[in-house]
């Protein structure tokens, strides 16, 4: 057999018709033709939504550049897949006709990748949920790394991608962390021994939560008291994160304070309680009354006795002095170190529970005030909305009780007698109230000629009674 001859029995075996779609002959050649276009125009599509989603859409965020990309590269893979089968002789009307007829026998073989395939196209158009979205469903958490036509990939903290069919998302209930932001309230149930003081355990979980940078301070960490377990006083740290998928890491973070704080403050961690009869106590008692009792060890000052110390809240009680717990936390200062400079924002309103503060005029050089046990500052700044008219810094190592803007609101509402202290108090600060009425009269916030001090005293009592009016309201 000569080489011309095998070629052309190839070219015929090639060329020969197999069955005929309509008036079109279907031959082996027909049907490479067909295989080699259409792979490459799911190698377009692919690329297109390469380039759409890494080269043209970068402006856009993660998940509209993925339900863009994603949309645009399956609807020009459609048409040029539409496009090859009609240039191929094709006819389209009558393959229809045949899906038709097919498509009822195939539907119910296929109808859970037709599922797939339309709850796909709805995660796409509805936008409910989006590439790098953080979210949690049953019971496995991640971020959502690709959503395509078929199936969604999560990435969980495991390392791993777990690959969930559309349709499972669609049907099944999904807590979405990111569908507006990512801020989120994290839960730390915390048990404690029965005997153990509620207020001081509510100042530890709260300080605690205050001393890790990543909890919000509004809205602000709460404690929750939740009841009397078998073995156990059950309480429960509510903190706001602003990433919320560091949920793990700062919970770990969290309990590591707690539990740190707790040995500080001598507060034992429950266990099982068992009652236990001993046959011999005579023996017991002998080998205890040889035993030389150790030192207790020094503990911190719970926050509810520093603040009975200072003369505004002397009389409150125990419900009352965890409501102000709850409302502040504590700052510790060194010798010089200061809690707002001049000119800065003032982040909140101070109270010295130990040490002394002063208040110093950097521009003029000289101490307009300074204070101990019970003195307050950063009030004007905070209910003006205007700038550090000196320097609050340390003296001595000092704690202070803060209380951020919101919380001093709320605080004066519900104690009008503390507005009426802060006033007097304001009073009887000269240098103080000079140097602001200076600054608000730059600012052209005021105009008084001669009555600076008392305009001014004046203004500050009508602004904080209106204020505890209106929260009251």
């Amino acid at each position: 057999m000569t080489f011309a001859r095998w070629l052309e029995m190839m070219q015929m075996f090639l060329t020969r018709p197999l069955f005929y779609l309509g008036s079109e002959a279907i031959s082996v050649s027909w049907l490479a033709q067909l295989t080699i276009s259409l792979l490459l125009v799911v190698l377009f599509g692919r690329c297109l939504k390469y380039v759409l989603k890494y080269r043209i859409l970068t402006r856009f965020d993660e998940g509209n550049r993925e339900a863009v990309a994603t949309l645009i590269s399956y609807g020009v893979g459609t048409f040029l897949f539409l496009v090859v089968l009609q240039s191929s002789g094709i006819d389209l009307a009558a393959f229809a006709i045949l899906a038709g007829g097919l498509g009822v026998g195939i539907g119910f073989g296929l109808q859970d990748a037709a599922r797939n395939l339309v709850s796909g196209l709805t995660l796409l158009l509805e936008r409910k949920l989006k590439v790098g979205d953080y979210i949690e469903v049953d019971g496995m958490t991640g971020h959502i790394r690709e959503i395509d036509m078929r199936a969604t990939t999560i990435h969980t903290f495991n390392g791993g991608d777990v690959v969930v069919p559309n349709s499972r998302l669609v049907d099944t209930n999904i807590l979405n962390w990111s569908y507006n932001n990512t801020l989120g309230r994290l839960k730390l149930p915390v048990g404690v021994a029965y005997g153990t003081d509620p207020l001081v355990v509510e100042e530890v979980l709260l300080t605690s939560a205050y001393e890790e940078p990543a909890v919000l301070r509004t809205p602000n960490p709460k404690v929750i008291f939740l009841g009397f377990g078998t073995n156990s006083l059950d309480f429960e740290l509510w903190v706001w994160l602003g990433q919320i998928d560091r949920g793990i890491t700062i919970k770990s973070e969290l309990y590591f304070r707690i539990l740190c704080a707790f040995e500080r403050y001598g507060i034992e961690v429950p266990f099982p309680q068992l009652d236990m009869w001993i046959r011999h106590p005579q023996q017991l008692q002998s080998i205890l009354n040889g035993h030389v009792a150790e030192a207790p060890p020094c503990r911190p000052v719970p926050l509810h006795q520093l603040l009975q110390q200072v003369t505004y809240f002397e009389n409150y009680n125990r419900v009352q002095l965890r409501h102000l717990i709850e409302m502040g936390y504590r700052v510790y200062l060194r010798p010089g170190e200061a809690v707002a400079q001049e000119g800065e924002q003032m982040p909140a309103f101070c109270i010295v529970l130990r040490g002394e503060m002063e208040v110093y005029q950097t521009k003029l050089e000289r101490q307009l005030a300074s204070g101990e046990t019970g003195y307050f500052f950063g009030e004007v700044p905070i209910m003006l909305d205007i700038p550090c008219p000196a320097t609050y810094r340390a003296m001595a190592d000092t704690v202070l009780f803060a209380i951020s803007r919101e919380n001093m609101e709320h605080l004066l509402a519900s104690d009008p007698q503390l507005a009426e202290a802060i006033t007097q108090e304001l009073s009887h600060r000269q240098e103080i109230v000079t140097t602001v009425c200076q600054q608000l009269r730059d600012l052209g916030l005021i105009d008084s000629k001669g009555k600076d001090q008392v305009t001014f005293v004046a203004w500050i009592r009508r602004r904080l009674q209106k204020l505890g009016a209106t929260l009251q309201i």
